[in-house]
């Protein structure tokens, strides 16, 4: 009985947000829908059925504990909900916050773990989906990279679907990347939108809270430059002003959490690199040669970024990894044709130009520090999600836009 009635709603929350397809057909609405769900599915038959152990597994025993309270006492349930078992500036922290999250869908579903995947993975979409109109709107010509970039990369679907932190955190990152390109235009935002997005922010900041920095650090940026734009017409002032603003707000954003700090940043990138490679036992990574000092990390930066944007190749990690190899492929393939287009072609003028660099910015700053981070070639990809479907979007731009002015030329 509470599995139908889950599922009804379920239904009923679908069939509603459908309504809201524009500027796309309403039939990849639900194809995308269906690969998302389907996706978490296939996710908790992998590492449940098959390999009987993985994070997902870890993060569903670790809520049902804090769910079965539910069934003894509201009181004490509600209570474990507001406790924290661990300093904020521990991994261990944001695993446990995310099964406090997940437990509340265990106690809506009886303990059922499909059908709270289902859940999950159905906020997972409505984040990728809000965003993926929004760029849409914005611009025509992102209409079908949109759609590509953050609905149909398998690797980008698969690790941002089920019972996984990034299936929250990066719904709650793309909730807010609507907001910042709505903040951008000046569109105007009702009370319980600000409710809802400052919420989002709260939970990717205990999440993935570096982030949730980059998401504080383009408010600050827009902020200022809605008022350098009104006070402001000297351009030279304005670099100044924008380099000044860049410098402080990087300062300022490295203080909401104890890893970001510059004093720690080297260390905590070492011991994350440490972790991970005693972990996995050697295997499966790729081989940095750091040391827990700034130079060291700036050393390693290059090869980083080349594994953030293509790796893995083709014969590393497991075979399980082809279907990575075969998505790097294609994004170098799409690369050299970016590439080409470029240098042979007149460039097309690109709207909203800023939206553009802020875009660049954040896509070479995660793809040069998560690989170091994360040096495993499952972490790495699970962490690429997030910017995946914006470095696919680029490269797939240029293209879509040479192939329509043909086909109308």
């Amino acid at each position: 009985m509470i599995i139908a009635f889950n599922i009804l709603i379920i239904l009923l929350i679908c069939w509603w947000i459908s309504r809201f397809s524009q500027p796309y057909e309403k039939i990849w609405y639900w194809v995308t829908l269906g690969l998302k769900a389907c996706s978490g599915l296939i996710l908790g038959i992998i590492y449940i059925i098959y390999l009987k152990s993985g994070d997902t597994l870890s993060y569903f025993q670790q809520a049902q504990d804090i769910a079965a309270l539910g069934n003894q006492s509201y009181a004490e349930y509600f209570n474990r909900l507001l406790t924290n078992e661990f300093p904020e500036y521990k991994g261990e922290y944001r695993s446990e916050f995310f099964a406090r999250m997940l437990s509340f869908f265990l106690v809506i579903t009886g303990g059922n773990y499909w059908i709270s995947s289902v859940y999950l993975s159905l906020i997972s979409f409505l984040g990728s989906w809000s965003l993926t109109r929004t760029l849409a709107l914005t611009d025509e010509k992102l209409k079908w990279p949109a759609l590509i970039g953050f609905m149909l990369v398998p690797s980008v679907i698969f690790w941002s679907s089920g019972i996984l932190k990034d299936t929250v955190a990066n719904a709650c990152f793309f909730y807010l990347c609507t907001f910042l390109i709505r903040f951008y235009f000046k569109t105007s935002t009702s009370f319980a939108e600000h409710l809802f997005y400052a919420i989002t922010l709260i939970i990717l900041l205990k999440l993935r809270f570096y982030l949730g920095g980059a998401i504080l650090f383009f408010i600050g940026l827009f902020l200022i430059r809605n008022m350098i734009n009104r006070f402001i017409s000297i351009g030279s002032l304005k670099y100044l002003i924008y380099l000044m603003t860049i410098t402080a707000l990087i300062f300022g954003v490295s203080f909401i959490d104890y890893n970001l700090q510059f004093n720690h940043f080297p260390n905590s990138i070492y011991q994350n690199y440490q972790s991970i490679l005693e972990s996995s036992g050697g295997s499966n990574i790729i081989s940095f040669n750091i040391s827990p000092d700034w130079w060291s990390i700036i050393r390693n930066l290059p090869k980083s970024l080349f594994y953030g944007l293509f790796g893995p190749f083709p014969g590393q990690g497991s075979d399980s990894s082809a279907v990575y190899w075969i998505e790097n492929l294609i994004m170098m393939g799409m690369f050299a044709l970016n590439i080409y287009v470029i240098s042979n072609q007149k460039l097309f003028q690109i709207k909203n130009k800023m939206l553009l660099y802020a875009t660049l910015g954040f896509l070479l700053i995660m793809a040069m520090l998560l690989p170091i981070a994360a040096p495993n070639f499952g972490t790495l990809m699970r962490y690429k999600s997030a910017f995946l479907p914006f470095w696919w979007m680029l490269l797939l731009y240029y293209p879509f836009v040479l192939f329509r002015s043909k086909k109308s030329a």
